[in-house]
């Protein structure tokens, strides 16, 4: 009996001292690993396999009279359609945009 009650508070001394250690170096371990990671935030690239590009052209035409600078880029752009369908590029997959006008 005496040494059950020898044995039990030496048990659960033993078993405290034990976990402290343990909680100790998991805290260590913690604080010391704490600065090795870091967190990444916006963008991010992956690559990936592309099976639709789009291409932008961009054609200039400056001039005074806005007629004749229409029908300059009217025939431009038929000159680049022509040029993309020539070289294997189907018509359906050519988009032309409305011209941009800035007047100075």
């Amino acid at each position: 009996m005496k040494i059950i009650n020898r044995a039990v508070p030496a048990l659960l001394i033993a078993l405290g001292i034990f976990f402290l250690g343990i909680f100790i170096k998991a805290g260590i371990d913690n604080f010391a690993n704490r600065d090795r990671v870091i967190a990444v935030r916006g963008l991010a690239e992956k690559e990936v396999m592309a099976n639709k590009v789009t291409w932008p052209i961009v054609c200039k035409e400056v001039g005074n009279d806005l007629p004749a600078i229409y029908d300059k880029i009217t025939k431009t752009n038929d000159a680049l359609t022509r040029f993309l369908t020539s070289n294997g590029i189907s018509q359906d997959e050519i988009s032309i945009n409305p011209p941009e006008i800035i007047d100075l």
